[in-house]
């Protein structure tokens, strides 16, 4: 299982990206240099995140024991894809040579997909993550008593 800690270290960066970017929006004009930096580690960042949790996270929990936990990974994991998919047409909708002739526009856009991935940050941490713990706890059973381990035979 991954690690919740990691998950939400992750989730911390992508917020402090996100403070970053809104800065770079709420300027009066953009610093394409300062922008594009920020766009580059928030994209790399956030691509990763969602990487780790395709692969690993949702996979796992909807192998739950738990019918709760199970259903709630898979709406989880359906859901991303409609979110993913919009962060991928925002990202190829605005290259850098077209944000600084539509800036306005660009900003908005900007604040729109990160309130939406906010918002999923903020469920993902409350409702889900939670699950992870449970699963990992609940897997982790008791160790059950051995034999001896026999000493080490020394030539």
């Amino acid at each position: 299982m991954l690690d919740r800690q990691c998950l939400s270290r992750e989730h911390d960066e992508l917020i402090a990206l996100t403070t970053a970017l809104v800065a770079q929006v709420t300027r009066a004009a953009p610093d394409l240099a300062g922008l594009s930096t920020v766009r580059w580690r928030f994209n790399r960042v956030l691509l990763m995140h969602l990487a780790k949790e395709d692969k690993l996270l949702y996979p796992q929990l909807t192998r739950s024991p738990s019918p709760t936990t199970a259903r709630l990974a898979e709406l989880f994991a359906a859901e991303v894809c409609g979110l993913a998919a919009d962060y991928a047409a925002y990202m190829q909708r605005w290259p850098v040579e077209r944000i600084e002739g539509e800036w306005p526009a660009f900003a908005k856009d900007t604040r729109r997909i990160l309130d939406a991935l906010g918002k999923r940050i903020a469920r993902e941490e409350n409702e889900l993550y939670p699950c992870i713990d449970a699963v990992s706890t609940a897997g982790t059973a008791p160790a059950r008593p051995s034999a001896p381990t026999p000493a080490p035979h020394r030539l």
